[in-house]
């Protein structure tokens, strides 16, 4: 389905989540995706509701963790330790710096993020360590092919995947083993993608694979609302669906219920100038309203200093005005100019509860305790608190334990 904004696709796919379920379809293999676990909790909350309160036993979640359950189910078949862990940004970051070290790049010369956003990319775009390092001719990617490839053998090491291998894993599994393949095949017979626009290569090739033998499979999405190319996510896909997927049918949703025509006819008025896009008209669930005005200024003082004078012209509850800014370091002239007016106010964000660095130590010392293998989760608290450790101290503890592992594989052959 075509959707435009606030057309109402989660409703959409919610409503079709529990239409089949109603209509008598085995509810274990109906599959709904999404990209945020906040919409797949939305999601998830929104069927159960329609289905009166009964147990959802479909899985609802996000791309990543159904590759993630899909890969614990047949950890063996991909290679991999059956309690094998997950790298999280950290801890990726952690092994790029120590690849780079080993191998003499100079993180001046190639910033450890930058290094690692490569790495992503590649793996989105289905493209492996050894095929990034052959292809690479250029002094920074040379270098960045040789991390790559050590970076590969130390998630090895620590029984790790990264994020971006889960999906990877899943398709290149999927791809080499038939005998899976038509396993999940027959798990999925109704397919429901949610924000199609925003898919990866890695994600569009899971749902090729899997959608292809379902008995359904409906996406929902629009090309007017791609904004992820800088993360991968390639607008073709959701404009060549019904090429991957003959015999789709192409329904538009073109009731907008969230905005104003005023707002609407601006948004189309510029969107309009896209070239790779289908054509569609929003038409206001809310009326005209009033019109979008745009305002220019030479510093964000001035700008701050209109934007709250326009706040203070406003009658109404707290919470009924939101001001919105591109990066957190906006925030400041806004901030101050509301304080130096004595207006209340919230900032909505900052870091995220499960980016706090005692999270992540808990979490590590969990991880350790379930899987006492886990070298990531080991490197990570063996220091907190503070022990006397040193890192040269801590590298030949690692590759010990790392070499013990490998002789006891071998005696175990």
């Amino acid at each position: 389905m075509l959707a435009g904004a606030g057309s109402g696709k989660t409703r959409v796919i919610t409503h079709r989540l529990a239409r089949l379920i109603e209509a008598g379809a085995d509810p274990r293999t109906v599959v709904a995706v999404t990209f945020t676990n906040k919409a797949a909790d939305e999601m998830r909350e929104r069927a159960r509701r329609l289905l009166g309160g009964r147990p959802l036993v479909s899985f609802v979640g996000t791309f990543h963790s159904w590759a993630l359950r899909l890969l614990r189910r047949h950890a063996g078949a991909a290679g991999l330790p059956p309690r094998f862990s997950i790298a999280d940004s950290s801890d990726q970051l952690a092994l790029v710096k120590e690849a780079m070290e080993e191998l003499g790049v100079s993180d001046q010369a190639l910033p450890p993020g930058s290094v690692r956003a490569r790495i992503s990319h590649a793996k989105n775009a289905l493209v492996s360590a050894q095929a990034f390092a052959n292809a690479q001719t250029d002094w920074a990617g040379e270098r960045i092919g040789k991390v790559f490839l050590l970076y590969e053998r130390k998630l090895a090491a620590a029984g790790a995947l990264d994020f971006d291998d889960l999906i990877f894993r899943a398709v290149r599994l999927l791809r080499d083993r038939p005998d899976v393949l038509a396993a999940e095949r027959a798990r999925v017979r109704h397919l429901l993608i949610d924000e199609y626009q925003d898919t990866n290569t890695s994600q569009d090739a899971l749902v090729k694979l899997l959608g292809a033998g379902s008995d359904s499979l409906c996406a929902v999405g629009d090309e007017d609302q791609a904004i992820y190319r800088w993360r991968g996510a390639e607008v073709e896909h959701i404009l060549r669906f019904d090429e991957d997927f003959p015999g789709a049918r192409i329904i538009p949703l073109e009731r907008n219920y969230r905005s104003t025509s005023g707002i609407l006819d601006s948004a189309a008025g510029l969107v309009a100038n896209n070239r790779r896009r289908r054509p569609k008209r929003l038409l206001a669930d809310r009326g005209a309203g009033q019109r979008v005005r745009l305002w220019r200024f030479d510093e964000d003082r001035s700008e701050a200093e209109e934007v709250v004078r326009a706040l203070e012209t406003r009658r109404g509850e707290p919470g009924e005005v939101a001001v919105l800014y591109r990066t957190n370091a906006q925030s400041r002239s806004f901030e101050e100019e509301l304080v130096r007016r004595r207006i209340p106010y919230v900032v909505v964000g900052g870091m995220k509860f499960y980016e706090r660095a005692e999270v992540k130590d808990a979490l590590a010392y969990l991880r350790l305790a379930a899987r006492p293998e886990d070298d990531l989760a080991f490197r990570r608290v063996v220091n907190v608190p503070a022990r006397g450790i040193g890192q040269a101290t801590l590298d030949k503890l690692v590759q010990t334990i790392q070499n013990l592992r490998a002789e006891a594989v071998g005696l175990g052959k």
